[in-house]
């Protein structure tokens, strides 16, 4: 289970959905053309491809970059969207305003000054995420050019280990509720201009 966190565009128009390749590949145990589902395995009792009550498909699996190869050096993967699945106004769930209700807003994406492009993670920046599981949080940037070794597993529960694999050159980010299980994928951002940071 995990957070899809961002909607990319190609040249020719198709709509992406932008989130971890643990999340969307099943950690490269995925095939071209399986179906996202919508709520996440995980959410539905780790049901075989998302088949419980409830799902709603809006996604195929497009592409990922291989945990597996040494030359990557992201947790990443896309998927096209299915018509009329998402929301393709680009807005960020709970990005926004404060609701009568008590809830946030979604937020409608901004001008981006880099072209959609995002800008790199400075020390003491100040980050914002939406996640699945911890909703909206902020924090700063409190470590830069980090090196971080991630355990990657075959099954949904997490009991069949498939590798560990190091990334370099990663940021932290301050406090310990800043993400949890199941916002992997989500968005981190520039506080002050939506700018994407990172994944």
């Amino acid at each position: 289970s995990g957070t899809l966190g961002s909607l990319l565009r190609d040249d020719s128009g198709r709509e992406y959905l932008l989130s971890n390749n643990h999340v969307l590949a099943r950690s490269d145990h995925a095939s071209v053309g399986d179906t996202i589902v919508q709520p996440g395995l995980i959410d539905n009792n780790c049901t075989p491809n998302g088949d419980g009550p409830g799902t709603v498909p809006v996604g195929a699996l497009t592409a990922w970059l291989p945990l597996r190869s040494p030359q990557t050096n992201a947790d990443a993967a896309i998927a096209q969207v299915a018509s009329h699945t998402v929301d393709t106004s680009g807005s960020i769930m709970e990005f926004g305003s404060r609701l009568p209700d008590g809830s946030l807003a979604s937020a409608p994406p901004g001008v981006s000054s880099t072209d959609g492009k995002g800008e790199n993670a400075t020390l003491q920046l100040h980050v914002a995420k939406s996640g699945r599981t911890t909703g909206l949080t902020c924090g700063k940037v409190t470590a830069l050019d980090l090196d971080v070794a991630v355990d990657y597993y075959r099954d949904c529960a997490e009991t069949k280990a498939y590798l560990t694999k190091t990334f370099t050159g990663q940021f932290a980010v301050s406090g310990d509720r800043f993400s949890d299980a199941g916002d992997s994928g989500a968005l981190m951002v520039d506080s002050a201009n939506a700018e994407p940071v990172g994944l």
